[in-house]
């Protein structure tokens, strides 16, 4: 499977979480796609509520929901966008400073009150004393921060639920869904969405969503409004049919022992960088932590990165790098190595 990425053959490629790759494999799906609509014309648009349904149901094998509980959309804000609209206007939501912007952004729009607290190492923590002091009806949160990393403690968010269980608690899983294993109806997410260009190695045009009974009782909604919404103008059927291949080609490979290899390399990474001192401090205080780290390197340091074939990117105050399945042991040696040759103490930073 390895091989379908003609990329990574050239590159140290670390840059998954701002664009997953596409597979040669999804390349001549899509190809043969578009061929399709160039001799059928109007009747590729009259299957439309196959592809969905058939996206659907995919989704719902992999992750672990109901059918009734599993969307699809154009990406992960869009998704958003549209469950916000029947969130009670009184709801107090509570949110992380710095977290994905389109979460915030879109909790503005809709002139919701909430409340601000820091990511930190200790965040758990941080969310447990403040909901003792203040009466939260909604949780939204990125499961991956989108700049450090950081990945919340699902065990920590079940808690909240069976101690809160009227809290409705939002997940953004964009840098979170297909870069872990995950089970809808075993988590503690009364809503979780995604994006599929990035983990899902899905392309651009498509995304998901899982809700649960309780933000359909919350809500006051069910499964034919948010399909009304879904059918209701035009759809990216390229878009969607592009997911379903990439997820069926997942299941295909053994999904768990792919996550599972990336696992291994996320934590020779992440000990090799606190090796040579470029581990931020948040990811060495956290137990767990996901494939994507935020290293403190300026702007000499990234042109000397990019102009020796490694892929990432800048976020934050420092050089964004990410681990998928389909990076190698080579490349976390090589990566390191090249950091190596700055030649410097990077203590100081």
């Amino acid at each position: 499977m390895f091989d379908d990425f003609p990329l990574l053959k050239n590159s140290i490629y670390l840059n998954t979480a701002y664009v997953g790759l596409m597979s040669q494999g999804l390349y001549h799906f899509r190809r043969k796609y578009d061929l399709d609509y160039i001799n059928k014309g109007d009747h590729i648009h009259m299957g439309r509520h196959e592809i969905i349904e058939r996206a659907r149901n995919s989704i719902s094998i992999f992750f672990g929901s109901e059918l009734n509980h599993t969307f699809v959309s154009s990406n992960f804000s869009s998704a958003l966008r549209n469950i916000l609209k029947y969130i009670p206007q009184n709801s107090n939501f509570l949110v992380l400073e710095e977290d994905y912007p389109s979460i915030i952004d879109l909790i503005e729009e809709r002139a919701f009150k909430f409340h601000k607290i820091p990511i930190s190492a200790n965040l758990e923590d941080s969310i447990l004393k403040f909901l003792e002091t203040e009466k939260i009806d909604v949780i939204a949160v990125s499961v991956v921060q989108y700049i450090s990393g950081l990945l919340i403690d699902l065990d920590f968010l079940k808690k909240i639920k069976q101690n809160n269980p009227k809290i409705i608690i939002i997940g953004d899983g964009t840098q979170f869904l297909g870069g872990h294993v995950f089970n809808f109806e075993d988590s503690p997410f009364d809503f979780i969405a995604s994006s599929g260009y990035k983990w899902l190695l899905s392309g651009f045009g498509n995304g998901l969503f899982m809700v649960s009974d309780n933000f359909f009782k919350f809500t006051k909604t069910n499964e034919s409004i948010f399909l009304e919404k879904i059918y209701d103008g035009h759809t990216d059927l390229l878009g969607l049919e592009s997911l379903n291949y990439s997820i069926n080609s997942l299941l295909k490979a053994d999904f768990n022992s792919l996550i599972d290899k990336k696992n291994k390399l996320t934590s020779i990474l992440k000990k090799s960088l606190k090796e040579i001192g470029l581990l931020d401090s948040l990811s060495s205080q956290r137990k767990i932590h996901s494939s994507i780290f935020n290293i403190k390197l300026n702007n000499n340091d990234f042109k000397f990165l990019i102009d020796n074939n490694v892929r990432c990117v800048k976020r934050g105050n420092g050089i964004r790098v990410s681990l998928h399945f389909y990076n190698s042991k080579q490349d976390v040696i090589g990566f390191i190595s090249l950091l190596k040759k700055l030649n410097r103490d990077f203590s100081l930073n």
